[in-house]
Order: C-alpha cells, then sequence, then structure tokens
C-alpha cells in the first residue's frame, strides 16, 4: 500500500502538469477578408491545352486578383487550421474554389511565423467571344508567412505556390462544338493580405 502512494503522487502530478500546459493554449480564432494576386508566371496560365492553343483560344491573363473570406483555428500553439473561400478574376478569365489547410506556427512575442500547405476544390472559366472553356480543379498549395496579432484583430501576409490540377476540361471554340480537351499547366506562385476579426491573445 505504502508503495503505491508514490506512483499514484506521480501520476496525479503528471495529469496535473498536462492540464497546466492544456490551459496555457488558448482558444484563438479569427474571420476576415483576403486579396491577392498571381506572381509568376507573368501571364497565367503557364500554358494552355495544345487543342485550345491551335484554335487561337485565349490570351493569358495579364494582371488578376484574387478576394475571398478566411476563417482561422488554434488546435494548439503551434497549430492552426484554416478555410479559405474565395474568388479570382482578370480579362476574359473567372475562378471560385475554396480551400482546406493547416499551418505549422512559429509563435514569437508580437508576430506568428507560419508554414503550411492545403488541398481544395475549385471551378475556372475562360472566355474571348464565342470561345469558352470550363475547367474544374483540385488546388494543391503550399505557403509561408507573417501574422501581426492584437487581443481581436490581426494582420497577415502570405507567399504561395500553387498548384492546378485540372478535371475534366471543355472547350467550345470557333466550330461552336463543346469537346473534351487536354491539361495545360496551371502551377503559379502569388501574395496574399488578409485581416482578421477575432480572439489572439495568449
Amino acid at each position: 500500500m505504502r508503495a503505491a502512494i508514490p506512483i499514484l503522487t506521480m501520476a496525479l502530478t503528471t495529469l496535473a502538469s498536462r492540464a497546466a500546459v492544456a490551459q496555457s493554449v488558448p482558444y484563438q480564432w479569427g474571420v476576415g477578408p483576403t486579396v491577392g494576386t498571381t506572381v509568376l508566371p507573368y501571364r497565367f496560365p503557364a500554358a494552355f491545352p495544345k487543342i485550345v492553343k491551335q484554335d487561337g483560344g485565349f490570351e493569358k491573363v495579364r494582371a488578376d486578383a484574387s478576394m475571398g473570406v478566411q476563417g482561422l483555428y488554434w488546435a494548439g500553439d503551434r497549430s492552426r487550421l484554416a478555410a479559405d473561400l474565395g474568388f479570382g478574376f482578370g480579362g476574359g478569365y473567372r475562378e471560385l474554389h475554396g480551400i482546406a489547410k493547416y499551418d505549422f506556427m512559429a509563435p514569437t512575442q508580437a508576430l506568428d511565423w507560419f508554414v503550411g500547405g492545403g488541398l481544395g476544390a475549385g471551378h475556372a472559366w475562360w472566355s474571348k467571344g464565342s470561345r469558352t472553356m470550363r475547367m474544374p480543379y483540385f488546388p494543391a498549395r503550399v505557403e509561408a508567412g507573417v501574422m501581426v496579432r492584437f487581443p481581436v484583430f490581426a494582420v497577415q501576409a502570405t507567399a504561395y505556390g500553387q498548384l492546378d490540377i485540372p478535371g475534366l476540361t471543355t472547350y467550345s471554340g470557333s466550330t461552336g462544338i463543346e469537346e473534351e480537351v487536354g491539361w495545360g499547366f496551371y502551377g503559379h506562385m502569388g501574395v496574399e493580405l488578409a485581416a482578421f476579426y477575432g480572439r489572439f491573445d495568449r
């Protein structure tokens, strides 16, 4: 019986220590708008499907923009979950997307550095006169950035690389007949800025 007392004491001490650590990681969350643009390639996408190029197709987008809303939730002091819903547009181009992300956090006194990535789904359209191309796609993203946080407000800058993996892509060209086309290359790099309202105190 006496031998069991030190073991019981050690177990209780361990549980109390874990509870204290759990309480030291506060509940943090945020939600807010995002804006972004593609940096590379200079004209997006890098390559259209071969049939589209041969038919005269579309001009590559020189200046695009994306807007959306993003929600954040801290699953731990160094683990953050995020969901991003948004749309993009440019000359003859528009798209909708949703991405679920995970970021590893490296917090300091006032800044949170992070690196992570995510997967999602989207749909893109190109149009020029009577020509149209529709492409469901699956974005795979890697990202890194920094967040400046205050008790109920935060701002964030992100650099990312993303490969949009195309699904069944259809094209209606000069013949007016919609047909399935092959893959192009839709990898790109960009930057995003975001502002959040929420709880960010530690």
